[in-house]
């Protein structure tokens, strides 16, 4: 279902129950928020994936980052005392699981996941567009030389 508005005014309260928490955001208060709301609802055996978890914010399983959605994410599960493994999946995403947590699944999940989740990737639109206009500027140079000097 579609919540407009903020994730503070929008999450708040959230009372259905999760499985997964698809985390994108890009600011470290947008990220604590989501958490604040639903946090709370995701199953024990749940998992959250997070489009800002790099290979670089994790270590031996932790996230280290201090800043931006990684940065919140690990202090929220501080905060909580929640006990989890985090660890890199493909690309900007990770995975957070708990010790409930069917870790092998939550990756094959990902897995299953991860092509429709580009699909809706900013960041993959705008490398598809960027391989378009690139293509599109290589056709046009050969048609152009192909004008000029002749077909070859």
């Amino acid at each position: 279902s579609f919540r407009p508005g903020w994730f503070a005014d929008s999450l708040a309260g959230w009372r259905e129950p999760l499985a997964l928490l698809w985390l994108d955001v890009d600011l470290y208060q947008s990220a604590r928020d989501v958490l604040a709301g639903a946090l709370p609802a995701l199953d024990p055996r749940g998992a959250i994936f997070s489009h800002e978890l790099l290979v670089g914010h994790l270590e031996d399983g932790e996230i280290v980052h201090a800043g931006e959605p990684p940065g919140a994410l690990r202090d929220v599960l501080a905060e909580r005392g929640l006990a989890y493994r985090a660890e890199h999946a493909a690309g900007w995403t990770g995975v957070v699981t708990f010790p409930e947590s069917p870790a092998r699944g939550a990756e094959r999940l990902l897995a299953a996941l991860l092509d429709h989740l580009r699909d809706g990737d900013h960041r993959a639109r705008a490398a598809r567009q960027a391989m378009g206009l690139r293509n599109a500027l290589r056709d046009l140079g050969r048609r152009t030389r192909s004008a000029i000097f002749g077909a070859r």
